[in-house]
């Protein structure tokens, strides 16, 4: 998985497997791993699922990352899965 951005000990990556829907990142912090939900440029991002357990503090600032960064990890998610529409 590609990194789309690092930034206080996350790391946000998308899949690059085609057709990978919904549309969304993988967050990675300390050990743990969720699932964020990117919407679309109207709809912010939203938390998803865990697939390795993370502080619920982490999933919080997962999930506000994402939203700063929604629209670079929208072009980058597009790049490998086709577009959001």
């Amino acid at each position: 998985m590609p990194t789309v951005r690092r930034e206080a000990g996350f790391v946000i990556k998308v899949n690059t497997r085609g057709e990978h829907n919904p549309p969304h990142v993988h967050v990675f912090k300390a050990g743990g791993e969720v699932r964020v939900l990117l919407g679309d440029v109207d709809t912010p991002p939203s938390y998803w699922d865990e697939k390795t357990p993370m502080a619920t503090k982490n999933k919080v600032r997962a999930v506000l990352l994402v939203e700063r960064y929604q629209a670079e990890c929208l072009e980058v998610w597009s790049k490998f899965n086709g577009n959001l529409s």
